[in-house]
Protein backbone atom coordinates (compact mmCIF):
# COMPACT_ATOMS: atom_id res chain seq x y z
CA UNK A 1 0.00 0.00 0.00
CA UNK A 2 0.83 3.71 -0.53
CA UNK A 3 -0.39 6.47 1.16
CA UNK A 4 0.81 9.50 -0.35
CA UNK A 5 -0.10 13.57 0.14
CA UNK A 6 -0.79 15.44 -2.90
CA UNK A 7 -1.39 18.96 -2.82
CA UNK A 8 -3.26 21.06 -5.25
CA UNK A 9 -4.57 24.48 -5.22
CA UNK A 10 -7.38 23.81 -3.29
CA UNK A 11 -4.76 22.50 -0.16
CA UNK A 12 -6.04 18.81 -1.23
CA UNK A 13 -4.59 16.22 0.40
CA UNK A 14 -5.01 12.84 -1.44
CA UNK A 15 -4.56 9.46 0.80
CA UNK A 16 -4.97 6.15 -1.59
CA UNK A 17 -5.65 2.37 -0.02
CA UNK A 18 -6.69 2.02 3.32
CA UNK A 19 -7.29 5.50 4.02
CA UNK A 20 -9.60 5.89 1.16
CA UNK A 21 -13.50 6.05 0.68
CA UNK A 22 -14.95 4.68 4.32
CA UNK A 23 -17.74 4.04 5.28
CA UNK A 24 -18.81 4.91 9.21
CA UNK A 25 -21.06 2.89 10.73
CA UNK A 26 -22.14 3.85 14.15
CA UNK A 27 -23.02 0.77 17.05
CA UNK A 28 -25.46 1.50 19.46
CA UNK A 29 -24.74 2.18 22.56
CA UNK A 30 -25.73 1.63 26.45
CA UNK A 31 -25.17 3.27 29.95
CA UNK A 32 -23.08 1.68 32.35
CA UNK A 33 -20.46 3.31 34.86
CA UNK A 34 -19.15 0.60 36.93
CA UNK A 35 -19.78 -0.88 40.50
CA UNK A 36 -21.40 -3.79 40.17
CA UNK A 37 -20.71 -4.42 43.89
CA UNK A 38 -22.69 -7.82 44.42
CA UNK A 39 -21.29 -10.04 40.81
CA UNK A 40 -17.60 -9.93 40.50
CA UNK A 41 -17.53 -11.84 37.46
CA UNK A 42 -19.51 -8.74 36.03
CA UNK A 43 -16.84 -6.96 37.92
CA UNK A 44 -14.18 -8.53 36.04
CA UNK A 45 -16.48 -8.31 32.42
CA UNK A 46 -15.92 -4.42 33.17
CA UNK A 47 -11.91 -4.59 33.89
CA UNK A 48 -11.65 -6.06 30.83
CA UNK A 49 -14.00 -3.67 28.79
CA UNK A 50 -11.59 -0.55 31.02
CA UNK A 51 -8.88 -2.56 30.11
CA UNK A 52 -10.10 -2.73 26.12
CA UNK A 53 -11.76 0.76 26.05
CA UNK A 54 -10.27 4.32 25.82
CA UNK A 55 -11.52 7.02 28.50
CA UNK A 56 -10.61 10.35 29.99
CA UNK A 57 -11.38 11.08 33.87
CA UNK A 58 -12.40 14.80 34.46
CA UNK A 59 -9.82 16.40 37.26
CA UNK A 60 -12.67 16.93 39.27
CA UNK A 61 -14.70 13.28 39.40
CA UNK A 62 -14.94 9.87 38.21
CA UNK A 63 -16.63 11.12 34.95
CA UNK A 64 -15.70 8.70 31.80
CA UNK A 65 -16.73 9.15 28.28
CA UNK A 66 -16.31 6.72 25.30
CA UNK A 67 -17.63 7.35 22.00
CA UNK A 68 -17.92 4.11 19.70
CA UNK A 69 -17.69 4.10 15.70
CA UNK A 70 -16.27 2.27 13.32
CA UNK A 71 -15.63 1.73 9.56
CA UNK A 72 -15.50 -0.81 6.67
CA UNK A 73 -13.99 -0.86 3.49
CA UNK A 74 -14.03 -3.50 0.56
CA UNK A 75 -15.25 -5.56 3.23
CA UNK A 76 -12.88 -5.49 6.02
CA UNK A 77 -12.48 -3.74 9.27
CA UNK A 78 -10.70 -0.55 10.08
CA UNK A 79 -11.54 1.47 13.09
CA UNK A 80 -10.20 4.80 14.77
CA UNK A 81 -8.52 5.27 17.71
CA UNK A 82 -7.18 8.64 18.76
CA UNK A 83 -5.42 10.36 21.76
CA UNK A 84 -2.08 11.09 23.21
CA UNK A 85 -0.49 12.60 26.48
CA UNK A 86 1.11 14.33 24.47
CA UNK A 87 -1.74 16.31 23.70
CA UNK A 88 -3.98 16.46 26.95
CA UNK A 89 -7.33 17.34 24.78
CA UNK A 90 -7.78 14.27 23.22
CA UNK A 91 -9.92 11.78 24.27
CA UNK A 92 -9.81 8.11 22.90
CA UNK A 93 -12.94 7.30 22.37
CA UNK A 94 -13.09 3.24 20.84
CA UNK A 95 -13.77 -0.33 21.59
CA UNK A 96 -13.72 -2.67 18.76
CA UNK A 97 -14.06 -6.52 19.39
CA UNK A 98 -13.95 -8.36 16.11
CA UNK A 99 -16.24 -6.71 14.02
CA UNK A 100 -17.71 -5.40 16.55
CA UNK A 101 -18.05 -2.63 18.67
CA UNK A 102 -19.39 -1.91 22.75
CA UNK A 103 -20.17 1.05 23.89
CA UNK A 104 -20.31 2.41 27.14
CA UNK A 105 -20.83 6.19 27.43
CA UNK A 106 -22.10 8.93 30.42
CA UNK A 107 -24.31 10.68 27.67
CA UNK A 108 -26.75 10.71 30.45
CA UNK A 109 -25.98 13.57 31.91
CA UNK A 110 -26.35 15.50 28.64
CA UNK A 111 -29.71 14.07 28.83
CA UNK A 112 -30.67 15.00 31.86
CA UNK A 113 -29.82 18.66 31.60
CA UNK A 114 -26.42 18.49 33.34
CA UNK A 115 -23.72 20.74 31.76
CA UNK A 116 -20.86 19.68 33.94
CA UNK A 117 -19.36 19.75 37.56
CA UNK A 118 -17.47 23.03 38.76
CA UNK A 119 -15.37 24.14 41.98
CA UNK A 120 -15.46 27.45 43.68
CA UNK A 121 -13.77 28.30 46.69
CA UNK A 122 -12.46 24.36 46.49
CA UNK A 123 -15.93 22.81 47.24
CA UNK A 124 -18.05 21.46 44.28
CA UNK A 125 -20.93 21.70 42.72
CA UNK A 126 -23.37 21.17 39.77
CA UNK A 127 -24.08 23.33 36.36
CA UNK A 128 -27.24 23.00 34.37
CA UNK A 129 -27.10 22.73 30.43
CA UNK A 130 -27.82 26.26 30.55
CA UNK A 131 -25.26 27.35 32.91
CA UNK A 132 -27.81 27.87 35.73
CA UNK A 133 -26.37 26.13 39.23
CA UNK A 134 -28.18 22.87 39.49
CA UNK A 135 -26.13 22.15 43.53
CA UNK A 136 -24.49 24.84 44.95
CA UNK A 137 -20.51 24.32 45.55
CA UNK A 138 -20.66 22.88 48.86
CA UNK A 139 -18.91 19.61 48.48
CA UNK A 140 -14.89 18.30 49.12
CA UNK A 141 -15.55 16.42 46.62
CA UNK A 142 -18.18 15.31 44.09
CA UNK A 143 -18.00 12.61 40.91
CA UNK A 144 -20.21 11.63 39.03
CA UNK A 145 -22.25 8.32 39.75
CA UNK A 146 -24.90 6.20 37.98
CA UNK A 147 -27.59 7.49 35.01
CA UNK A 148 -27.07 10.78 35.91
CA UNK A 149 -26.29 11.04 39.45
CA UNK A 150 -24.03 11.96 41.30
CA UNK A 151 -21.77 10.43 44.27
CA UNK A 152 -19.83 12.14 47.31
CA UNK A 153 -18.59 11.37 51.11
CA UNK A 154 -20.28 12.35 54.03
CA UNK A 155 -17.34 11.15 56.43
CA UNK A 156 -16.50 8.10 55.21
CA UNK A 157 -19.34 6.66 53.98
CA UNK A 158 -20.35 7.36 50.32
CA UNK A 159 -23.48 8.74 49.47
CA UNK A 160 -25.62 9.33 45.78
CA UNK A 161 -28.06 12.19 44.49
CA UNK A 162 -29.65 13.59 42.05
CA UNK A 163 -28.95 16.61 39.67
CA UNK A 164 -30.64 18.52 41.94
CA UNK A 165 -29.16 17.66 45.06
CA UNK A 166 -31.73 14.95 46.26
CA UNK A 167 -30.22 12.69 48.31
CA UNK A 168 -30.84 8.82 46.89
CA UNK A 169 -32.33 6.18 49.66
CA UNK A 170 -31.18 3.11 49.66
CA UNK A 171 -33.78 1.51 47.70
CA UNK A 172 -33.16 3.50 45.15
CA UNK A 173 -29.46 2.47 44.83
CA UNK A 174 -30.09 -1.27 44.73
CA UNK A 175 -32.79 -0.55 41.73
CA UNK A 176 -29.38 1.46 40.08
CA UNK A 177 -27.01 -1.35 41.26
CA UNK A 178 -29.83 -3.85 39.89
CA UNK A 179 -29.72 -1.86 36.52
CA UNK A 180 -25.95 -1.69 36.45
CA UNK A 181 -25.87 -5.06 36.38
CA UNK A 182 -28.48 -5.88 33.90
CA UNK A 183 -25.95 -3.35 31.75
CA UNK A 184 -22.98 -5.51 32.25
CA UNK A 185 -24.53 -8.73 32.02
CA UNK A 186 -25.94 -7.33 28.35
CA UNK A 187 -22.09 -5.96 27.40
CA UNK A 188 -21.00 -9.67 28.84
CA UNK A 189 -23.30 -11.56 26.71
CA UNK A 190 -22.18 -9.11 23.77
CA UNK A 191 -18.35 -9.75 24.51
CA UNK A 192 -18.89 -13.62 24.64
CA UNK A 193 -20.27 -14.03 20.75
CA UNK A 194 -16.71 -12.27 20.20
CA UNK A 195 -14.81 -14.31 22.14
CA UNK A 196 -13.41 -18.18 23.29
CA UNK A 197 -15.34 -18.36 27.04
CA UNK A 198 -14.73 -21.04 29.21
CA UNK A 199 -17.02 -22.45 32.21
CA UNK A 200 -13.54 -21.20 34.61
CA UNK A 201 -14.08 -17.53 33.28
CA UNK A 202 -16.90 -17.60 35.91
CA UNK A 203 -14.94 -19.25 38.62
CA UNK A 204 -15.13 -17.18 42.15
CA UNK A 205 -12.39 -17.88 44.63
CA UNK A 206 -13.71 -17.94 48.21
CA UNK A 207 -11.35 -19.42 51.45
CA UNK A 208 -12.17 -22.13 53.70
CA UNK A 209 -12.17 -22.49 57.58
CA UNK A 210 -8.40 -23.57 57.01
CA UNK A 211 -7.74 -20.24 55.18
CA UNK A 212 -7.07 -22.13 52.12
CA UNK A 213 -8.46 -20.91 48.76
CA UNK A 214 -10.58 -22.64 46.16
CA UNK A 215 -12.56 -21.75 43.51
CA UNK A 216 -16.73 -21.97 43.19
CA UNK A 217 -18.63 -22.00 39.86
CA UNK A 218 -21.67 -19.31 39.26
CA UNK A 219 -24.52 -21.53 40.93
CA UNK A 220 -22.49 -21.34 44.31
CA UNK A 221 -21.10 -25.11 44.02
CA UNK A 222 -17.20 -25.83 44.59
CA UNK A 223 -15.29 -27.16 41.48
CA UNK A 224 -11.44 -26.77 42.91
CA UNK A 225 -11.31 -27.52 46.58
CA UNK A 226 -9.57 -25.32 49.31
CA UNK A 227 -6.11 -26.30 48.54
CA UNK A 228 -4.29 -22.67 47.55
CA UNK A 229 -2.32 -20.39 49.87
CA UNK A 230 -3.31 -17.53 47.52
CA UNK A 231 -4.94 -16.59 44.30
CA UNK A 232 -3.09 -14.51 42.36
CA UNK A 233 -4.85 -14.26 39.38
CA UNK A 234 -8.68 -14.84 38.56
CA UNK A 235 -9.54 -17.15 36.12
CA UNK A 236 -9.43 -16.49 32.43
CA UNK A 237 -8.53 -18.34 28.79
CA UNK A 238 -8.81 -21.24 31.44
CA UNK A 239 -5.98 -20.11 33.30
CA UNK A 240 -5.42 -18.63 36.95
CA UNK A 241 -1.97 -18.10 38.61
CA UNK A 242 -2.15 -19.24 42.44
CA UNK A 243 0.33 -20.00 44.93
CA UNK A 244 0.08 -23.97 45.34
CA UNK A 245 0.30 -25.89 49.14
CA UNK A 246 4.34 -25.48 48.59
CA UNK A 247 4.10 -21.66 48.13
CA UNK A 248 5.20 -21.53 44.66
CA UNK A 249 2.94 -19.74 42.24
CA UNK A 250 1.72 -21.65 39.60
CA UNK A 251 -0.87 -21.71 36.81
CA UNK A 252 -3.73 -23.77 36.91
CA UNK A 253 -6.65 -25.11 34.40
CA UNK A 254 -10.42 -24.80 35.22
CA UNK A 255 -10.02 -28.45 37.02
CA UNK A 256 -7.22 -27.51 39.49
CA UNK A 257 -4.31 -28.86 37.64
CA UNK A 258 -0.94 -27.50 37.34
CA UNK A 259 -0.11 -26.87 33.93
CA UNK A 260 3.42 -25.03 34.11
CA UNK A 261 5.60 -22.81 36.51
CA UNK A 262 5.52 -18.87 35.21
CA UNK A 263 9.27 -17.32 34.55
CA UNK A 264 8.78 -15.05 37.12
CA UNK A 265 6.65 -14.38 40.59
CA UNK A 266 5.65 -11.26 39.17
CA UNK A 267 2.65 -12.10 36.50
CA UNK A 268 -0.55 -11.17 34.96
CA UNK A 269 -3.82 -12.77 34.03
CA UNK A 270 -4.27 -13.49 30.84
CA UNK A 271 -5.85 -11.84 28.52
CA UNK A 272 -8.75 -12.40 26.78
CA UNK A 273 -6.63 -13.87 23.47
CA UNK A 274 -4.39 -16.19 26.10
CA UNK A 275 -1.27 -14.32 26.56
CA UNK A 276 -0.43 -12.96 30.14
CA UNK A 277 2.09 -10.49 31.16
CA UNK A 278 5.28 -11.44 33.52
CA UNK A 279 7.85 -9.25 34.80
CA UNK A 280 11.38 -9.45 36.25
CA UNK A 281 13.41 -6.72 38.37
CA UNK A 282 16.82 -5.44 36.72
CA UNK A 283 18.92 -3.13 39.04
CA UNK A 284 19.67 0.25 37.81
CA UNK A 285 17.85 -0.13 34.74
CA UNK A 286 16.15 2.86 33.14
CA UNK A 287 15.45 3.94 28.94
CA UNK A 288 14.14 7.16 29.92
CA UNK A 289 11.64 9.02 27.66
CA UNK A 290 10.23 6.85 25.32
CA UNK A 291 6.84 7.19 22.91
CA UNK A 292 4.60 4.14 23.09
CA UNK A 293 1.27 3.33 25.09
CA UNK A 294 -0.90 5.00 27.66
CA UNK A 295 0.36 3.70 30.95
CA UNK A 296 -2.10 2.87 34.18
CA UNK A 297 -4.91 0.94 34.52
CA UNK A 298 -5.02 -2.95 36.31
CA UNK A 299 -4.63 -6.29 35.11
CA UNK A 300 -7.67 -8.60 36.44
CA UNK A 301 -6.83 -9.86 39.50
CA UNK A 302 -3.34 -8.07 39.63
CA UNK A 303 -2.80 -4.19 39.96
CA UNK A 304 -0.37 -3.55 37.89
CA UNK A 305 -0.23 -3.58 33.56
CA UNK A 306 -1.70 -2.35 30.51
CA UNK A 307 -5.16 -0.59 30.88
CA UNK A 308 -5.88 -1.81 26.64
CA UNK A 309 -5.98 1.98 25.38
CA UNK A 310 -3.25 1.92 22.97
CA UNK A 311 -2.69 4.67 22.22
CA UNK A 312 -0.43 8.11 22.90
CA UNK A 313 2.93 8.16 24.70
CA UNK A 314 4.04 7.85 28.30
CA UNK A 315 7.82 7.69 30.02
CA UNK A 316 9.19 4.22 30.34
CA UNK A 317 9.69 2.91 33.65
CA UNK A 318 12.13 0.55 33.36
CA UNK A 319 9.59 -2.62 33.91
CA UNK A 320 11.62 -5.49 32.33
CA UNK A 321 8.39 -7.40 30.85
CA UNK A 322 7.84 -10.48 28.66
CA UNK A 323 5.02 -12.19 27.34
CA UNK A 324 4.00 -16.25 27.37
CA UNK A 325 0.77 -17.91 26.18
CA UNK A 326 -1.32 -20.51 28.19
CA UNK A 327 1.24 -22.84 27.79
CA UNK A 328 3.62 -21.27 29.33
CA UNK A 329 6.12 -20.58 26.43
CA UNK A 330 7.36 -17.68 26.11
CA UNK A 331 6.43 -15.75 23.29
CA UNK A 332 7.80 -12.43 23.73
CA UNK A 333 11.32 -12.06 25.67
CA UNK A 334 11.61 -10.17 28.87
CA UNK A 335 15.30 -10.04 28.19
CA UNK A 336 14.75 -7.77 25.48
CA UNK A 337 16.07 -4.30 25.93
CA UNK A 338 12.19 -3.05 26.22
CA UNK A 339 8.84 -4.41 25.61
CA UNK A 340 6.41 -2.37 25.46
CA UNK A 341 2.56 -3.19 26.96
CA UNK A 342 0.67 -6.04 24.75
CA UNK A 343 -2.17 -4.69 22.20
CA UNK A 344 -4.60 -6.92 20.71
CA UNK A 345 -1.99 -6.57 17.27
CA UNK A 346 1.14 -7.41 19.45
CA UNK A 347 3.56 -4.94 20.77
CA UNK A 348 6.58 -2.64 20.43
CA UNK A 349 10.15 -4.08 21.25
CA UNK A 350 13.37 -2.31 21.22
CA UNK A 351 16.80 -4.45 21.30
CA UNK A 352 20.41 -3.61 20.57
CA UNK A 353 19.19 -0.12 20.10
CA UNK A 354 16.84 -1.10 17.23
CA UNK A 355 12.85 -0.86 17.24
CA UNK A 356 10.20 -3.25 15.77
CA UNK A 357 6.92 -4.54 16.51
CA UNK A 358 6.33 -8.30 17.27
CA UNK A 359 3.03 -9.92 16.22
CA UNK A 360 0.74 -12.01 19.46
CA UNK A 361 3.20 -15.40 18.00
CA UNK A 362 6.13 -13.17 18.70
CA UNK A 363 7.34 -12.54 15.07
CA UNK A 364 8.52 -9.32 14.00
CA UNK A 365 6.12 -7.87 11.36
CA UNK A 366 7.98 -4.29 11.14
CA UNK A 367 11.51 -5.15 11.20
CA UNK A 368 13.71 -3.52 13.92
CA UNK A 369 15.43 -0.29 13.12
CA UNK A 370 16.62 3.17 13.92
CA UNK A 371 12.63 3.74 14.87
CA UNK A 372 11.06 6.07 16.91
CA UNK A 373 7.48 5.35 17.81
CA UNK A 374 4.69 7.67 17.96
CA UNK A 375 0.81 7.49 18.25
CA UNK A 376 -0.92 4.01 17.47
CA UNK A 377 -4.49 3.67 16.40
CA UNK A 378 -5.30 0.19 17.56
CA UNK A 379 -8.70 0.38 15.77
CA UNK A 380 -7.17 1.02 12.36
CA UNK A 381 -4.45 -0.84 13.58
CA UNK A 382 -1.35 1.83 12.44
CA UNK A 383 1.70 3.05 14.17
CA UNK A 384 3.18 6.69 14.04
CA UNK A 385 6.97 5.63 13.42
CA UNK A 386 10.07 8.13 12.83
CA UNK A 387 12.68 6.99 10.73
CA UNK A 388 15.66 8.72 12.77
CA UNK A 389 18.10 8.25 9.56
CA UNK A 390 16.00 10.13 7.76
CA UNK A 391 14.30 12.11 10.56
CA UNK A 392 11.13 11.84 8.54
CA UNK A 393 7.60 10.48 9.54
CA UNK A 394 5.30 7.58 8.26
CA UNK A 395 2.64 5.46 9.15
CA UNK A 396 2.92 1.84 9.66
CA UNK A 397 -0.04 -1.29 9.64
CA UNK A 398 0.43 -3.08 12.43
CA UNK A 399 -1.85 -6.02 11.34
CA UNK A 400 0.56 -6.94 8.70
CA UNK A 401 3.63 -4.66 9.24
CA UNK A 402 3.07 -2.97 5.52
CA UNK A 403 4.19 0.80 5.58
CA UNK A 404 0.92 2.55 4.15
CA UNK A 405 2.50 6.01 4.83
CA UNK A 406 6.11 6.40 3.29
CA UNK A 407 8.26 8.53 5.42
CA UNK A 408 8.45 12.10 3.71
CA UNK A 409 6.53 14.21 6.52
CA UNK A 410 7.48 15.98 9.50
CA UNK A 411 5.35 14.76 12.45
CA UNK A 412 1.62 12.78 12.11
CA UNK A 413 -0.70 12.48 15.04
CA UNK A 414 -4.37 10.97 15.07
CA UNK A 415 -7.00 14.05 16.40
CA UNK A 416 -10.75 12.35 15.83
CA UNK A 417 -12.11 9.14 15.11
CA UNK A 418 -12.19 10.21 11.38
CA UNK A 419 -9.27 12.55 11.38
CA UNK A 420 -5.52 13.24 11.45
CA UNK A 421 -2.50 15.54 11.55
CA UNK A 422 0.40 16.02 9.22
CA UNK A 423 2.88 18.50 9.08
CA UNK A 424 5.13 18.98 6.00
CA UNK A 425 7.47 21.95 6.14
CA UNK A 426 5.67 25.09 7.29
CA UNK A 427 1.97 23.64 7.11
CA UNK A 428 -0.10 21.87 9.28
CA UNK A 429 -3.09 19.55 7.62
CA UNK A 430 -5.75 18.60 8.88
CA UNK A 431 -6.76 15.29 6.71
CA UNK A 432 -10.81 13.40 6.68
CA UNK A 433 -9.43 9.85 6.74
CA UNK A 434 -12.63 8.73 4.47
CA UNK A 435 -12.17 10.83 1.37
CA UNK A 436 -7.79 11.75 2.06
CA UNK A 437 -8.74 15.41 1.75
CA UNK A 438 -7.07 18.42 3.77
CA UNK A 439 -9.89 19.86 5.13
CA UNK A 440 -8.14 22.32 7.16
CA UNK A 441 -4.93 24.18 6.75
CA UNK A 442 -2.54 26.07 8.82
CA UNK A 443 0.80 27.08 10.06
CA UNK A 444 2.92 24.54 11.91
CA UNK A 445 3.52 26.22 14.79
CA UNK A 446 -0.23 25.97 15.35
CA UNK A 447 -2.02 23.23 17.37
CA UNK A 448 -5.01 20.99 16.19
CA UNK A 449 -6.24 19.51 19.36
CA UNK A 450 -8.38 16.23 18.95
CA UNK A 451 -11.86 16.32 18.55
CA UNK A 452 -12.38 13.40 21.50
CA UNK A 453 -16.19 12.39 21.38
CA UNK A 454 -17.46 15.68 19.79
CA UNK A 455 -17.08 17.32 15.97
CA UNK A 456 -15.94 20.25 17.32
CA UNK A 457 -12.56 21.16 18.46
CA UNK A 458 -9.77 23.82 19.14
CA UNK A 459 -6.85 25.78 17.31
CA UNK A 460 -4.61 27.84 18.90
CA UNK A 461 -0.81 28.86 18.92
CA UNK A 462 0.30 27.91 22.71
CA UNK A 463 -2.27 29.61 24.92
CA UNK A 464 -3.63 32.53 22.73
CA UNK A 465 -5.31 32.93 19.12
CA UNK A 466 -7.47 30.65 19.88
CA UNK A 467 -10.22 29.43 17.01
CA UNK A 468 -13.14 26.61 16.75
CA UNK A 469 -13.26 24.71 13.79
CA UNK A 470 -15.95 21.54 12.86
CA UNK A 471 -14.86 18.24 11.29
CA UNK A 472 -15.21 19.90 7.78
CA UNK A 473 -12.58 22.58 8.78
CA UNK A 474 -15.01 25.50 8.83
CA UNK A 475 -13.94 28.10 11.45
CA UNK A 476 -17.15 28.66 14.15
CA UNK A 477 -15.20 31.33 16.33
CA UNK A 478 -12.15 33.67 16.56
CA UNK A 479 -11.06 34.33 19.92
CA UNK A 480 -10.25 38.14 18.36
CA UNK A 481 -9.89 39.53 21.33
CA UNK A 482 -7.25 37.13 22.82
CA UNK A 483 -8.30 37.21 26.10
CA UNK A 484 -8.20 32.94 26.29
CA UNK A 485 -5.86 31.36 28.10
CA UNK A 486 -6.52 27.97 28.04
CA UNK A 487 -9.36 25.51 26.62
CA UNK A 488 -10.59 22.24 26.80
CA UNK A 489 -12.17 19.37 24.84
CA UNK A 490 -15.71 19.86 23.53
CA UNK A 491 -18.06 17.43 25.22
CA UNK A 492 -21.88 18.03 23.47
CA UNK A 493 -21.20 21.07 21.88
CA UNK A 494 -19.25 22.93 24.75
CA UNK A 495 -16.12 23.74 25.96
CA UNK A 496 -14.79 24.65 29.17
CA UNK A 497 -12.34 28.44 28.73
CA UNK A 498 -9.90 30.06 30.94
CA UNK A 499 -9.72 33.90 30.89
CA UNK A 500 -8.00 35.69 33.43
CA UNK A 501 -7.76 32.35 35.80
CA UNK A 502 -10.95 31.66 35.98
CA UNK A 503 -13.01 29.09 34.05
CA UNK A 504 -16.44 29.48 32.16
CA UNK A 505 -17.90 27.68 29.04
CA UNK A 506 -18.69 28.64 25.35
CA UNK A 507 -20.84 26.82 22.90
CA UNK A 508 -19.52 25.86 19.55
CA UNK A 509 -19.90 29.42 18.01
CA UNK A 510 -17.97 30.77 21.01
CA UNK A 511 -21.05 32.12 23.27
CA UNK A 512 -20.99 32.26 26.50
CA UNK A 513 -23.00 29.72 28.14
CA UNK A 514 -21.02 30.49 31.89
CA UNK A 515 -19.40 33.27 32.02
CA UNK A 516 -15.89 32.71 33.60
CA UNK A 517 -16.35 32.84 37.23
CA UNK A 518 -15.10 29.70 38.47
CA UNK A 519 -11.88 27.95 39.62
CA UNK A 520 -12.29 24.86 37.38
CA UNK A 521 -15.27 23.29 35.45
CA UNK A 522 -15.56 20.15 33.68
CA UNK A 523 -18.09 19.82 31.38
CA UNK A 524 -19.72 16.18 31.25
Amino acid sequence: MNLIFKRSCKQRVLLAAVLGAFTMVVMPTVDAAGNAQNDKRLEVVQERIQRSQSTVSTSVGGYTYSERSHYHHSGSYIGLEIGSIINPYRNAPELKLADQVVTITNSTYAKEGVLGIFRDNGKYGVLGINGEVLIPAQYKDLETGLYGNFKYKDGKATKYMDKNGKEISMAEDIERIKMENAELAKVKAELAQYQTTYPSDEYEYFQDTNKKYGFKNKAGEVVIEPQFKDIITYFSSDRAFVKNKEGKIVAIDGNGQEVFTPPSKDVSSFDDNGLAEYRRKVSGFNFGSLLGFIGGGTFSGHGWGYNGYGVGGFTYDGVKRGYMNTSGDIVIDSKNDAVWPMTRFGTIVKNQGKTGFMNRDGQYIIQPNNYETGEIDQYNGLLVVKNKDLDKTGIFSIDNGQQVVPFVYDDITFAGTKRMVATLENTKYLVDMETGEAVFTTVKDDMIDGFGTDVYTWVHKGHSKYRIIDMDGNILFTDDANVFSDVKTFTNGHSAVKVNGKWGVVDMNGNWVVQPMYDNIETL
